[in-house]
């Protein structure tokens, strides 16, 4: 493996940076300064952002996921996310595919 060439110092830079501002196109850019105290609220708004539940991680959010799943998984008997009508129709599913055979 070849050798890296020693790297030289770069003596045009020009201007000051400032160390509270992000620079232009850098990831961080509408981010920094950091605001700590409003980190958490930020963190909710951004995980519940697809359910529209306004921020509150815990209670609507997850009443809204857990609806979201029902229906998904009840969706082969048309069910529509309702889990003991979904069973139901499992059941009848399974002893008709029993009794055909």
């Amino acid at each position: 493996m070849a050798s890296i060439e020693s790297a030289e110092t770069v003596s045009d830079v020009t201007g000051e940076a400032d160390a509270d501002e992000p620079q232009e196109g850098m990831p961080l850019e509408g981010v920094m300064p950091y605001d700590p105290a409003s980190a958490g609220g930020d963190l909710a708004e951004r995980t519940t952002e697809n359910t529209g539940a306004g921020g509150d991680p815990h209670q609507q959010h997850n009443e809204i996921k857990a609806r979201e799943m029902a229906e998904r998984m009840t969706e082969d008997t048309g069910a529509g996310g309702d889990m003991n009508l979904h069973a139901e129709r499992k059941v009848e599913q399974i002893g008709d595919q029993m009794f055909e055979g």
